[in-house]
């Protein structure tokens, strides 16, 4: 218990190792509990490796460091839940059709063994969501209730009467239940390792970009300034844009060769700061108030200003482009803007509303100013293509 908590206290202190530490500590826990939710071992893998960067990003919203285990099992299954709404649970898991081809069993053998699989995977699906993912966790991934118990932060007795129950249910499928060997992946190091890395190349390479950008922004706005990163998050993409300020400039592009939209918001504040050189915090705040007044439907950023904000996105997506090539040479193009930002909803050109993405929000620090801030998001299916040891 002391480890488990001086562990999770230098995690919330930004130790990447002790995170890394924490992952290979529960990954097992959370691969099984993924699975008995999706019934795919590979997405289950990537859906767990997800929420523990999550986990990691909100570390400062835990508040006991003992309690880390059931706390991340509920933004786990925030993740499978949200995949299971969208995609229908299938019947088969793939991993038994990878296990029977790879085996030197004979043609019939191997057919009663995938037969076998599908009726328990069928008897499993049967099952109330409690009582399946405790049965999938004690039989199939070989936790004790006593592991489960506490990874769930139930009772030891609650445990033990689900699978009494499951039981119950299954009957004779029970019986037949054959051994599947799911339990660790090929390596119980990769979850670990692969969260380091990218949380490690996500904190590196936007604190390169915010380094970058400070002369930008020095010479838009006429004085010198600080930029940092505020704070990083992994929200879904319809909440990102639903949170945006209704009176801010959106830009959306792809960066090729990854596939999928990038988008950077420039709120209203730091939009008129750098066109107009506000040199006074209340001249500042008098006129975003009266463009807050405005309707969204009318134009509330002058051509004239919208060309200069233009020249600034450039400068920006070229800093961008280069913090990105120690990673992957990046190429931004199909830049576009919305000056109201949550119509991009509507458009089926940008990401499914329920895409997870990775939110950076940066900060134009200039005395006497505040607002200034900018929003980056990116598709985490984008990075995990793109960062290292993704998909390995």
């Amino acid at each position: 218990m002391d480890e488990l908590k001086t562990l999770t206290e230098q995690a919330r202190k930004g130790n990447v190792e002790a995170y890394g530490a924490l992952v290979e500590r529960f990954q097992e826990m959370a691969v099984g509990y993924a699975h008995s939710m999706l019934g795919d071992f590979h997405l289950a893998e990537d859906i767990a490796q997800e929420a523990f960067i999550q986990a990691y990003l909100k570390l400062d919203q835990l508040e006991e460091p003992l309690a880390f285990a059931s706390w991340l099992r509920r933004i786990l299954f925030t993740h499978c839940d949200r995949v299971t709404r969208r995609k229908k649970q299938p019947v088969v898991d793939p991993e038994a059709a990878d296990r029977i081809a790879a085996d030197d069993r004979s043609p019939a053998a191997r057919l009663e063994v995938e037969e076998s699989e599908e009726k328990l995977q069928q008897a499993l699906l049967s099952l109330p969501d409690a009582e399946r993912e405790i049965t999938r966790l004690f039989y199939i991934n070989s936790f004790t209730q006593r592991e489960i118990a506490a990874y769930l932060d139930i009772p030891v007795t609650t445990v033990n009467y689900r699978l009494h129950a499951a039981r119950k249910r299954l009957k004779q499928e029970m019986l037949e239940m054959p051994a599947t060997n799911e339990r660790k992946p090929a390596d119980s190091g990769v979850i670990a390792a692969k969260v380091q890395d990218q949380i490690k190349t996500l904190e590196h390479l936007h604190a390169e970009l915010a380094d970058a950008m400070k002369p930008v922004f020095s010479v838009a706005m006429n004085r010198l300034v600080e930029i940092e990163v505020q704070s990083v998050d992994q929200p879904i993409y319809g909440a990102f844009i639903e949170n945006l300020p209704r009176h801010s400039c959106t830009y959306y592009f792809n960066m090729d060769p990854m596939s999928g939209w990038v988008t950077w918001n420039l709120s209203m504040p730091l939009v008129m700061a750098s066109q107009n050189r506000f040199h006074d915090g209340e001249e500042l705040a008098q006129e975003v108030e009266n463009r807050s007044a405005m309707p969204t439907d009318l134009l509330w950023i002058t051509p004239y200003h919208l060309g200069l904000l233009n020249q600034l996105i450039r400068l920006i997506i070229l800093n961008l482009e280069n913090a990105w090539k120690p990673v992957l040479p990046v190429e931004v193009t199909g830049i576009e803007i919305e000056t109201t930002p949550r119509l991009l909803l509507k458009d089926a050109r940008l990401t499914d509303e329920e895409e997870t993405v990775v939110q950076i929000d940066l900060e134009v620090k200039v005395p006497g100013l505040s607002g200034l801030i900018m929003s980056l998001c990116y598709p985490v299916a984008m990075l995990e293509r793109a960062l290292p040891d993704a998909g390995a």
